[in-house]
């Protein structure tokens, strides 16, 4: 694939994520908007009142093939501001927009936002068990995918869908290990239920 192409398939999903947070909280025209490829930063770009309601810095990658732990760095790296969340939205040709957040920050949306502020939970933390727990009850016919140091986010998301019965959303965490981080993938569009 050319680059032109590939930056023209990486800003249509951007596009796709500022329009369903704009319809998801009915938001004025241009309060989320996408980012210019060339701006480094977040792909979409979010005025004050839509950061209030969808506190999260979303970096998009829609590709084929997609390293889960690459993608989730590059949508972590600091500087991330105070209250906001990093969100990687993921996609590729005909398949669903899937969204990976930190487990404790879903745990947090679950709770209702009211809770205190999420805090990264790592496989080894014991807030894991309580926040896994949660989501569990929440979802339960969770996915959990640990250890896994290497992922690739399709296959991933083909053993989640396939293990999940019909009607339940597809829910995943997946660890690196004990030391590593704790995501969650799930549909966007279920992320934004949820909030």
């Amino acid at each position: 694939m050319k680059p032109r192409s590939r930056k023209a398939k990486g800003r249509r999903l951007q596009r796709r994520v500022a329009e369903m947070v704009t319809r998801a909280f009915s938001l004025e025209p241009g309060e989320a908007v996408s980012c210019p490829m060339s701006v480094a930063g977040p792909d979409v770009l979010l005025s004050g009142p839509a950061r209030a309601k969808f506190p999260f810095r979303v970096e998009c990658k829609n590709q084929e093939r997609l390293g889960l732990w690459g993608a989730w760095g590059q949508a972590s790296r600091p500087p991330v501001p105070e209250g906001v969340y990093p969100l990687l939205v993921a996609s590729r040709n005909r398949g669903p927009v899937v969204a990976v957040v930190e487990l404790g920050v879903l745990d947090w949306v679950i709770r209702g936002r009211g809770a205190a502020a999420p805090s990264p939970v790592t496989g080894g933390a014991p807030p894991a068990g309580r926040a896994v727990r949660r989501v569990a009850r929440y979802y339960p016919h969770l996915v959990w995918l640990w250890g896994a140091t290497r992922v690739e986010l399709w296959g991933a998301w083909r053993y989640t869908t396939g293990s999940t019965p019909g009607g339940e959303p597809p829910v995943a965490v997946v660890s690196r290990g004990p030391d590593g981080p704790m995501v969650v993938c799930l549909e966007f569009d279920v992320l934004l239920e949820l909030l």
